[in-house]
């Protein structure tokens, strides 16, 4: 599927991620964006602000969102 999308100039998005292992595998195989619990606990849409809870795996680097959620302030 991945390979198909790129034929195709289509982003995808793997879900369901639990662990680095699948993470790095995905990454391995092309797929540049994931989700899933290894980076962020399920949140209300209310809770999600641009920047808080994403996860990049940029230069190499897979990293788990912050867990720490925004104030209600």
């Amino acid at each position: 599927m991945i390979e198909l999308a790129d034929t195709f100039d289509i982003s995808i998005v793997a879900e369901g991620v639990q662990d680095k292992a699948t993470a790095e595998r995905l990454k391995k195989y092309g797929c540049g964006f994931v989700q899933g619990h290894y980076f962020s606990p399920p949140v209300p849409a209310r809770a999600i602000h641009l920047g808080v809870w994403g996860s990049e795996l940029a230069d190499g680097q897979i990293t788990p969102a912050a867990t720490t959620r925004p104030s209600s302030a």
